[in-house]
């Protein structure tokens, strides 16, 4: 009986001993962290471009990011994950073609080369407009019609500026309905339909407007800092969105408490569009830009 307990106990010693033997021919795997792409931006020529924007994105394109080319020509993106990638580089006139599924793995740096074109010469192309143009007469004169919005029904909607009004036009039925504002020298700029067909507008005066068309209730809130809200738009936070031009202000009013904040930006006007992001064509003395403004 000892010796069958001796036996075993020796067994499972040659067990272990062989198990750590066998283990130690294997190197140890270090953790991997995040890869890059780095690359180099040439002209047609060969010679390194600075200053190139270089757009990369994930190759399902949700959202894009950019960096710039060094004195060098040289750029460096980092922290990026295993996956697909596109990548394209312009400047002014001349651009790359979109370098695309690039694959990039951990803890490495996948090297790129991208040549810039000279953009194509555009082509004429004559159109033949074809259809008919209708036109019809506001219900009242000198109304100074403003920015335009369609509501889910259809219908067209007008901010009539100098009579204080928002104007309902229906194209199946060609009929005008007119809602007034309450405040005087309201002068309503522009305005934007739910999807439940409220109407919710922006007054001269410093004003966010809601119009509910089914009981034709019209209330207003302030926007303390904005004095001159317009071109209001939804954007993917369900939150009303403006601009204040005078002002330098992009305004946000959440609908729900009717908070209004604004931050501080020379914008003319702001859209939805490009991967659902709010977009402000911003005017300064020297020039123009449009881009994304965050969210």
């Amino acid at each position: 009986m000892l010796r069958t307990w001796l036996n075993i106990v020796f067994l499972l010693c040659g067990i272990a001993a062989l198990s750590r033997s066998v283990c130690a021919q294997y190197p140890k795997q270090e953790k991997e962290g995040p890869g890059s792409l780095d690359g180099v931006v040439v002209n047609t020529k060969g010679a390194p471009v600075r200053d190139a924007l270089v757009v990369w994105q994930i190759s399902d394109g949700e959202e894009a990011h950019a960096v710039h080319s060094d004195a060098q020509g040289h750029f460096h993106i980092s922290g990026l994950w295993t996956g697909l990638y596109e990548v394209r580089a312009s400047v002014e006139d001349a651009s790359s073609d979109w370098v695309r599924n690039v694959l990039v793995r951990p803890g490495t740096a996948s090297i790129l080369k991208l040549r810039l074109a000279s953009a194509a010469a555009p082509v004429q192309v004559r159109l033949e407009l074809k259809g008919k143009m209708h036109t019809w007469d506001l219900p009242t004169a000198g109304a100074m019609p403003q920015d335009s919005a369609a509501d889910p029904l259809g219908n067209v909607w007008f901010p009539l500026q100098d009579t204080g009004q928002l104007a309902r036009f229906s194209p199946d039925t060609q009929e005008w309905k007119l809602f007034k504002v309450p405040s005087e020298n309201s002068g309503p700029n522009g305005l934007a339909s739910d999807p439940k067909g409220v109407i919710w507008f922006t007054e001269k005066s410093g004003k966010i407007g809601r119009l509910d068309p089914k009981s034709s209730l019209v209330t207003e809130y302030s926007a303390p800092t904005a004095k001159d809200p317009q071109r209001p738009v939804f954007g993917p936070d369900r939150a009303l969105w403006f601009t204040a031009q005078d002002t330098n202000l992009i305004g946000h009013d959440d609908r729900k408490n009717h908070r209004v904040q604004c931050a501080d930006a020379k914008c003319a006007s702001l859209w939805n569009g490009f991967g659902r992001r709010r977009w402000t064509l911003v005017l300064r003395i020297d020039r123009t830009e449009i881009g994304p403004r965050g969210s």
